[in-house]
This record gives structure tokens, sequence and C-alpha cells, in this order.
């Protein structure tokens, strides 16, 4: 468990199991953002795909000394989350679950985890954005409001809403644009 999550300290691995809940708390807020996301992408339910994960963080947390052949965390918290996801479909009889060759489920589950990581490095950026322009981008990109509609709920000129909207994706791509050059 160690290998993988170095940044979280040296001795991360042997603080977790040993039950060390700050431990826990560093996981919990490393991965829960784009595991809710991962999960709601299966279920398209935010309450199911956040009880979903938490559920999975129990179990991962009860069974921590079971698990000392995990090397992959963030990769046994995805596989996780995916069964349970499934399973909650399978069980609430909303979706049939079709087998589907191994190949396509590991490359789905990959985009899966990309696209959770990317929706929690944007919400995070989001949350650095001034104000009005988290507001705006959160209401016209998540909640799919029009600018003319966020213009009436918030009271703000729709040329300025449209501003705002402009400069905050422009701000986000900056930062994107910033990150890539610092790992190329």
């Amino acid at each position: 468990m160690s290998d993988h999550l170095q940044n979280l300290g040296a001795d991360f691995a042997d603080r977790f199991r040993a039950g060390d809940e700050s431990a826990f708390d560093e996981l919990f807020r490393r991965y829960h953002g784009s595991l809710t996301h991962f999960a709601f992408s299966v279920l398209h339910d935010e309450n199911e795909a956040e009880d979903v994960v938490q559920d999975c963080f129990v179990r991962f947390w009860e069974r921590r000394f079971e698990l000392q052949h995990v090397k992959e965390v963030n990769a046994y918290l995805y596989q996780a989350v995916r069964f349970a996801a499934y399973n909650k479909l399978r069980n609430k009889k909303l979706h049939v679950v079709r087998d589907e060759p191994t190949e396509k489920m590991d490359e789905a589950l990959q985009q899966a985890m990309i696209q959770g990581e990317v929706m929690a490095h944007i919400a995070h950026l989001l949350n650095h954005l001034p104000e009005r322009m988290k507001q705006v981008l959160t209401m016209h990109y998540l909640e799919d409001k029009t600018l003319e509609e966020i213009s009436a709920i918030t009271g703000i000129h729709p040329e300025t809403v449209r501003s705002h909207r402009y400069r905050g994706l422009r701000m986000i791509r900056n930062f994107i644009n910033a990150a890539k050059a610092f790992f190329i």
C-alpha cells in the first residue's frame, strides 16, 4: 500500500494499518471526489453514488489488516466502487448489466477513472476562482442553466455573466496548460 501513496508520507501505510484516523482522513480527502464522480457516472444518482463511496471507504477501513497485498490503493478503490455501484443497479433492477469482454471493461474503467480525476481537479480549480465566476461556471456547466437564466437568478447583467464565464474558463485553461507544461 505504501508504494502507491508515497506522497501521503513515507509512514502512511503503517499509520493506516495501525488505525490512525488522520491517515484515513488523508485517503478519504484524496479520493472521495473522483470516486463519487465515478459512482455517479454509473448510478446517475448523487445520493446513491455518495452512499456507495462511503460504504467502500468504511469496508476498506474495516479490512485494512487483510489488505496488505494491495499495492495500488487507487485501483483497488475504483474496483470496489465499480462493483458496489453495479451491484446496487442490479439489486434495484434499474439496469441490466451485460457481460462485456474484460478488455472493454478495463478500458471503460480507466476512462471513468480518468474522467473522475479530471472532474475532481476541475472542482478543485473552481473553488479557487472568485465567487461570482465560480457561481456562473457551476450554474452553466454543472446545472445546465443558460446565461439568461443565470442572469435572472443572480441579478447580474447578462454581459457580465458572459464575461465571468469567459474569464473563468480562461483562468482554468491557463492553470491546466501551466500544469501540463510542468509535467511534460
